[in-house]
């Protein structure tokens, strides 16, 4: 992670990538569902790899960022119909996630 994706980022777009290992995602979750209820509108957290009853919190909380997925560069290549892609913990995905 660090060399793959945080040395580009650097070095194209003055980017630092400050990874912050996690023992258990529902901890920053729970942080990012917390500065939500605070009324916080930038918090600590910037990108969590979430799925399951992480993203269903997030999703039910109206936290995540709408139809981000649909604008990669390579959305084009995804099959959106399979139902493994489109449903996350049985709940539709929507665009608020990518596989």
């Amino acid at each position: 992670m660090d060399e793959f994706y945080g040395k580009p980022l650097a070095e194209r777009y003055g980017i630092t990538l400050n990874r912050v290992p996690l023992a258990d995602t529902v901890e920053v979750v729970n942080q990012v569902l917390s500065e939500k209820e605070a009324g916080k509108d930038l918090g600590a957290v910037d990108v969590i790899w979430i799925n399951g009853e992480n993203f269903l919190s997030l999703k039910q909380a109206n936290i995540l960022l709408p139809d981000w997925s649909r604008r990669l560069p390579n959305a084009s290549l995804v099959n959106w119909d399979n139902p493994a892609l489109y449903l996350d913990f049985g709940e539709p995905v929507e665009g608020y996630g990518s596989p």
